[in-house]
């Protein structure tokens, strides 16, 4: 294709930019969206949530393990640094498994890491993890984009 070709498809799609990030290029069509933590479970007791601060005391004076297979774990280990944790960070490739195997025999005694992670150990009810929740909030600007593109119209 032609440049110019190349250049108007770029402006056919849209842009997602999450918790504050700059858009790098200007897009026309671009949609905040942000995150919001809601604590941390537990995978013997996903209804019950921790506070940051509980998490800190939970975690006091123990071997603390953060593990993640996410796209960019540093995300993941800065937000644990920045509420005081201290603990070893293990950075797994992005959509890597998690061995049930290798998890049990972790040297921790307490092991964080991210929902994306913790639907990979489902059959543990590892006492030692602590899984954090979050939850994307989504402007309703891009949920009328959507429904725009979806059904043809403007929605109300």
């Amino acid at each position: 294709p032609s440049s110019s070709s190349a250049a108007s498809d770029v402006y056919k799609r849209q842009v997602l930019l999450r918790d504050g990030a700059p858009d790098p290029i200007g897009h026309p069509t671009r949609f905040g969206v942000t995150t919001r933590v809601l604590g941390w479970w537990s995978l013997s007791a996903p209804d019950r949530l921790l506070s940051d601060a509980e998490l800190l005391e939970w975690t006091r004076g123990q071997r603390t393990v953060a593990v993640t297979g996410i796209a960019r774990p540093e995300r993941f280990f800065d937000r644990l640094r920045g509420i005081g944790l201290q603990f070893k960070a293990i950075g797994l490739a992005d959509h890597a498994p998690i061995d049930l195997v290798w998890l049990r025999d972790l040297p921790a005694d307490c092991i964080l890491m991210t929902e994306k992670d913790a639907v990979k150990c489902d059959q543990s009810a590892d006492p030692r993890i602590r899984v954090l929740r979050i939850e994307a909030v989504i402007p309703p600007s891009l949920i009328d984009f959507i429904e725009e593109r979806l059904f043809g119209r403007p929605t109300a």
